[in-house]
């Protein structure tokens, strides 16, 4: 026996914003409603870090090494970019650093929310 045969954490987590969403929010008050609705918005955003943050992060650092020519931890490039658009202003008019900031922003939008109508028009 394996144990491949084991829920995987975005699984559960499903199950458990399914149950919340379909089953027990419909009986509930409003604000006891209004209140599991925060929390399945949570839990969904959760799901969408365990699904989609390691992707995210690891085109981040692919962008960041290739704009700043070296490798590194993302924290440290990270740092590297802040520091040059704070010591060049000219830095935001790069096309390069201009396509950095945007791609990592519409990354973290497809995480944070999705939803977001400047997300949608900005991804096509």
């Amino acid at each position: 026996m394996t144990h491949d045969s084991l829920p995987a954490v975005p699984d559960i987590l499903a199950a458990a914003t399914r149950f919340l969403r379909d089953d027990l929010l419909p009986r509930l008050s409003a604000g006891d409603a209004f209140n599991v609705r925060v929390t399945v918005n949570a839990l969904d955003l959760v799901g969408r870090e365990i699904a989609q943050r390691a992707v995210a992060e690891a085109a981040e650092q692919r962008r960041l090494e290739a704009a700043l020519g070296r490798s590194g931890l993302l924290g440290e490039l990270r740092d590297d970019l802040c520091d040059l658009i704070a010591a060049d202003a000219d830095a935001l008019g790069n096309p390069e650093v201009r396509e950095i900031l945007r791609e990592t922003t519409l990354d973290r939008l497809a995480i944070d929310q999705p939803g977001y109508s400047g997300y949608r028009a900005a991804r096509g």
